[in-house]
């Protein structure tokens, strides 16, 4: 777990470093580009690091341990679209923030639940298409709350529901070549979120998209 979440700063880092390189908040002399070339090729040395670690065949998920304090959804959702707009807009895409968000406080595990929402986020992003739109909001339900994902790609394949229902991708079943994942991140989200008594869901939507619903207890 510790492996793959060095991912998710990681591939920050590399993301920001690419947006200056392209000049997004005004041109680079010469020195400050070797210097962010520098930045982003450590990075891709890291992620490729990390990613051995996190290989399924030497990996064992164990007991998710949370350190629960009381957390706002609306402060938390903030945060974390805020971190992923910049790398959403370098592919056309746009994050938008359900307007009035509800002031909602929940004891969870602040930290991991970002985690869960970072990880969704980047998957909204790597389905949906140019000019896309993902929205972020809160939906009420019985005795809980849900954070709610919805993005407007082609919806998820059966491979990428067979990876969020079990965990782990399963020997022998065909991955797309470009799209192909060890489903390690869907399976320690589901993990950490079953660990606070919620569940984590995706629903391909009528037409286009998938609505992927992250389920917190409100007691």
């Amino acid at each position: 777990m510790a492996a793959h979440d060095l991912r998710n700063p990681l591939a920050s880092i590399r993301a920001l470093a690419e947006f200056l390189e392209d000049s997004a908040t005004g041109p680079l002399n010469p020195e400050q580009r070797d210097l962010v070339a520098t930045i982003r090729e450590a990075a891709d040395g890291m992620l490729g690091l990390v990613t051995k670690l996190v290989d399924p065949a030497v990996l064992e998920l164990g007991e998710v341990k949370l350190e629960l304090q009381e957390t706002s959804l609306e402060e938390l959702l903030t945060k974390e679209v805020g971190l992923q707009t910049s790398p959403a807009a370098r592919k056309g895409i746009r994050i938008q923030l359900q307007p009035g968000l509800p002031t909602i406080s929940l004891r969870l595990d602040a930290a991991k639940i970002q985690q869960v929402v970072a990880h969704v986020l980047r998957n909204a992003v790597r389905f949906s298409p140019l000019q896309g739109v993902i929205t972020v909001g809160l939906e009420k339900q019985s005795k809980a709350w849900a954070i709610v994902i919805r993005d407007q790609g082609p919806g998820r394949p059966e491979i990428h529901q067979r990876k969020l229902a079990q965990g782990f991708a399963q020997p022998g079943l065909p991955q797309p070549s470009s799209r192909k994942s060890s489903g390690v991140g869907l399976a320690i989200c589901r993990r950490i979120v079953q660990a606070h008594g919620g569940s984590l869901t995706a629903d391909n939507l009528t037409g286009t998209g998938c609505t992927v619903r992250i389920t917190l207890p409100s007691a």
